[in-house]
Order: C-alpha cells, then sequence, then structure tokens
C-alpha cells in the first residue's frame, strides 16, 4: 500500500480506530486518510487483540516524520514494544536524489513493529537509513536487503519522545534551545491562511484576462448542458452548478477578476469569488480580500517539507494559488485592509504578542515594510536555511528578530532588494542578459526548449513555425534555481509549451525579466551569506 492519499476503501471499523492518530491534532489540514495508514491501523488492531505478536509491512515512508503524523507515531509507541524502521528514502516527489526501489515516486520504508506478552519498560525504536549510508542506487539497496538480517543491520536507536513530534527518523536538534528563542511566522502575522485551491485550475485560471472574461460571459449566457460540453467538465469535487450558483450570486461582476500568482513569477487570472464550493471551491476569501483592489504584499511559506535544502519562501503582491511554491503554501498579508463608514483603513497584520514581546521593546521603529524585508532577507539567508534545516521541515519558519538597529537595517536593506525583483518591481539593467530574435516574432508558440549548459550559456526556444528566440548570459544555476518545488524559468516554459499558449513580445520580454532577477537573488543571498550569523544578536 504505497498510495499517497485519501483512499476511497471505507470501512466503519477501521475508519472509527484510525481516529485514535488523529485526536488532538488541532490541525488545519489533517491528511491521515491514506490507505496505507489504514493498514497500519488495522494490523495494530489485530496485534491488540492477540495481545502479541509482529507486524512487517512496506508502506509509503511519510508517516516517519509527517508533522501531522505525530499522533499516529506517538499510538504506536503506545502499543508496541520495539519498533524497526528500514528508510529505503527514493522518494522524486520530495526532491531526493537516490533511487527508489520500485518504479514509484513517493518514498518507501520496511516497517516492523514488535509486541512482547510481557511489555518492556522502555519503549525501542531503531532506524536505518540507505540514504545516511551512502546505498543511493537501487542494485545497491537490493543487495543489502538481500544479505542483511534483522540482527545484522547497524541500527540507530533513536528517542523519538525527546520532541511533541515524535520523530521515528535521525534528526540534529542540537540548536533546539537556540531555535527556541525565535519568533514563528505564525506568530508574527495574525491573518494568513493556505493558498486557493480551484479544483478545477483548466477552467477557473486563465494566462489571460480575456480568457476569464469570456468563461463568466459563457456562464452567464449559456445554458449549463453548454458549458459542459464546450469545456469538457465532468463530475467531481468541482461543478459547473456550484460555479454557476457562484457566480450568479457575485452578480458575475468581472470586476471581481484578479491576477493570481500560480506559479513564482507566473501570474495568471481568476474570479475571486467570496464563498466557498463556487467558481474556485477554496478562495481562501478572508485573507485574499485583503489583496483585491489594494496595495498589499505577503509572504508566501510552507509548513514542512522533506527536501534536503530550505527554499520554501516567497513574495506576492496578488492572491496566490495553494501550490504557489510547493505543495501547500500558505501566505500571510503584510496589511489588513477595513470598510469604515465608507473610509478604507489598513493596519498591519501583527499579531498582539509580537507588538508587544518584539515591536514595544524595541529602540527604533521600524515600519511594518522594514520588518517584512528583515524576515525575507533572514529566510533567504544560506547560514541561517543550513544550520535550522530539521527545524525547518518540521513547522513553521521561525526567525531570529534582533534588536540590534544596526543589524536589522543590514538585513532589512537586502531583503528589500529582494522583495523588489520578486515582486519584479525594480528589474536591474543587466548586458550580460542578452536576447536574440531571428527576425520578426510573432504568434511565438515553443516547440522546443533547449536549457544553457556549461559551456554554452544560453537559452534557446524554437517555434512551431522554426523561428528562434534565445536568451544569452542565462548560466545552469540560473536556470534550474529553485523557489520551493519549482525552478521558476523552467516551469513557466514548460506550462506554456504543454499547453501551446502564444506568446508575445511583452512574454518573452518577462523570460528576459525572470533570467535577470534570479540572477541577482543568488548575488544578494550571497551578501546575506556574508554577514554571518550576525542576525542572532540581541535576539
Amino acid at each position: 500500500p504505497y498510495f499517497n492519499g485519501k483512499s476511497q476503501s471505507i470501512s466503519k471499523e477501521i475508519d472509527e480506530f484510525t481516529k485514535d492518530y488523529k485526536k488532538d491534532l488541532n490541525e488545519r489540514k489533517i491528511n491521515l486518510d491514506d490507505l496505507y495508514i489504514k493498514f497500519i491501523r488495522f494490523a495494530e488492531w489485530k496485534i491488540n487483540k492477540a495481545g502479541f505478536g509482529v507486524v512487517g509491512i512496506i508502506t509509503n515512508n511519510s508517516f516517519l516524520d509527517g508533522v501531522t503524523h505525530r499522533q499516529m507515531r506517538k499510538h504506536l509507541m503506545g502499543t508496541f514494544d520495539e519498533i524497526y524502521i528500514l528508510n529505503l528514502h527514493g522518494n522524486t516527489r520530495k526532491g531526493e536524489t537516490d533511487k527508489n526501489i520500485f518504479d514509484i515516486m513517493v518514498g518507501v520504508s520496511i516497517n516492523i513493529f514488535v509486541k512482547y506478552q510481557t511489555p518492556l519498560k522502555d519503549k525501542k525504536v531503531y532506524y536505518y537509513s540507505t540514504l545516511d549510508n551512502g546505498l543511493v542506487g537501487r542494485a545497491e539497496k537490493l543487495d543489502m536487503l538481500a544479505t542483511k538480517s534483522l540482527s545484522s543491520v547497524k541500527w540507530q536507536q533513536l528517542n523519538p519522545a525527546e520532541t511533541d513530534n515524535c520523530f521515528f527518523v535521525k534528526k540534529d536538534l542540537s540548536k533546539t534551545a537556540v531555535y527556541e528563542n525565535f519568533y514563528k511566522i505564525t506568530d508574527i502575522f495574525d491573518n494568513y491562511n493556505s493558498g486557493i485551491q480551484s479544483k478545477n485550475d483548466v477552467l477557473t485560471i486563465q494566462y489571460r484576462k480575456k480568457n476569464i472574461e469570456n468563461i463568466i460571459n459563457d456562464f452567464k449566457t449559456l445554458p449549463i448542458e453548454h458549458i459542459k460540453n464546450k469545456y469538457l467538465i465532468e463530475a467531481g469535487v468541482w461543478t459547473a452548478e456550484k460555479a454557476l450558483k457562484s457566480l450568479t450570486y457575485e452578480k458575475f461582476d468581472i470586476s471581481k477578476i484578479n491576477k493570481i500568482g500560480y506559479r513564482p513569477f507566473d501570474i495568471r487570472y481568476t474570479f475571486l469569488n467570496t464563498k466557498s464550493s463556487g467558481f474556485l471551491a477554496r478562495p481562501r476569501y478572508e485573507t485574499m480580500k485583503h489583496f483585491i483592489k489594494t496595495e498589499n504584499i505577503g509572504l508566501c511559506f510552507t509548513r514542512s517539507f522533506n527536501d534536503s535544502t530550505f527554499n520554501r519562501v516567497f513574495i506576492s503582491k496578488d492572491i496566490v494559488d495553494l501550490h504557489i511554491h510547493s505543495d501547500q503554501s500558505y501566505i500571510a498579508p503584510l496589511y489588513l485592509y477595513q470598510n469604515d463608514f465608507g473610509l478604507e483603513t489598513k493596519t498591519p497584520n501583527f499579531t498582539a504578542k509580537f507588538q508587544k514581546e518584539y515591536l514595544s521593546t524595541l529602540p527604533f521603529k521600524p515600519t511594518p515594510e522594514d520588518i517584512l524585508n528583515y524576515i525575507y532577507a533572514v529566510l533567504h539567508c544560506p547560514l541561517y536555511r543550513e544550520t535550522y534545516l530539521e527545524f525547518l521541515k518540521t513547522d513553521f519558519p521561525a526567525v531570529p528578530m534582533t534588536k540590534d538597529e544596526a543589524v536589522f537595517k543590514k538585513y532589512a536593506a537586502l531583503g528589500k532588494q529582494l522583495v523588489a525583483l520578486h515582486t519584479m518591481q525594480d528589474i536591474p539593467k543587466d548586458k550580460e542578459i542578452r536576447e536574440e530574435f531571428d527576425g520578426e516574432i510573432s504568434n511565438f508558440v515553443i516547440s522546443k526548449i533547449e536549457p544553457p549548459t556549461k559551456a554554452q550559456h544560453k537559452l534557446t526556444l524554437t517555434a512551431t513555425d522554426g523561428k528562434k528566440v534565445i536568451f544569452n548570459g542565462i548560466t545552469p544555476d540560473i536556470y534550474s534555481f529553485k523557489i520551493g518545488s519549482y525552478s521558476p524559468i523552467e516551469k513557466w516554459l514548460k506550462y506554456r509549451k504543454a499547453d501551446a499558449v502564444i506568446l508575445g513580445i511583452e512574454d518573452l520580454a518577462h523570460i528576459k525579466s525572470m533570467i535577470i532577477v534570479l540572477k541577482h537573488t543568488m548575488e544578494i543571498m550571497e551578501q546575506i551569506k556574508a554577514l554571518n550569523a550576525d542576525y542572532l544578536k540581541e535576539i
């Protein structure tokens, strides 16, 4: 049972037992209905019923360190006396570079749970990681499995109880005492939410504003069956009926068409309805409303991940998609807008705790933008990312908020440059990044993408009519630079190639801007790195 997703297999008894894994989680979203989790819970129930026994099962390995799986791990430790975890890794979805032992994308682990007739006083958890032991190829892993026995594996004994998350993997938590003095992002910003979930991206999120206008007009004028046929709408969570009801409630008001940050630097258009289960299934309106018809900016972040590096942070002036930079992206607006008796006012979106414990104690008075810029710079600091990786993997990022004015201003100044770059409000002139056009370019539809190489620092795009556009000065590092789960330039191009989007001169200029932005991002990150760990002064 490697399947990772909500199981359609429903059983009254086992679903009731699985609730034990969900108790007191206090999470906005709980993903504990995977089929493999039900298998484990069923096996645990059988062993409990027998009084003693052994469970051996090969599964998806997401339960080993998933934040929402912490109660599951605690429950297993309460039932079993010894737990053996052989982590075979191979999760290409999480960016792991080793090979999976099966032809699947999700990571795998072999799990052995032992319950004795006479319970042990001290429960034991043993762990072995193929990746930590240099086994990256499929053949290497299979050879190890064929030649080793339970007693000959060099297990590491873990102490899951040392943290509330009760991890079943090895974690370096030596920086815990320092990290606990940082401010978690969710303790700084009061209003935050995950990004928009449309449940039908193909229809509800469009490359051009005119396309959304046409779709809204069709819903307004055409019979529902005509709409279903025209847009090939199939039965599912998103329905044409719900969309029509939503659009009718919103009076088909095209002024509610908004830009949406779909992926990094990939701005598209959608219709922002105010209630759920409508044109957009989850519009997150109580947060997104602060970005419409107003000047605002929001910090995009995640809660947990399994990659080997932290890069899951971005910025947006617009409403954002759930997957703007990762599987589960959140956004916190800098300002909250309110209309009082016809007068629109804005207040910083800071928690009362943050204002009292930090802002009111400062010997200087930073603006809300200064605070955001400082945070953004620290989150882009390579040293910070490396030092606190294990903590960043398992919860919302926490930031060391210095009270040293000189240090604060250094980071805030660099953060301001990053924010201006990532919102594309300030694109530096860069003579090294040059474009070449193969004659007059019009109706350019990408048929071939040739990325830069170490030998040739150029990106070549070939259109369906054979014409080419070449961007010189782009290195492989710029092209592959990642923000969250995506390499922005590569992702932007592949989407438009797959959808045969007609590109104009503005789109080609946007590609050049992305190249410049990422090149200068890398340079600024090096400047932030040169500050070392100054952010720890007077925290």
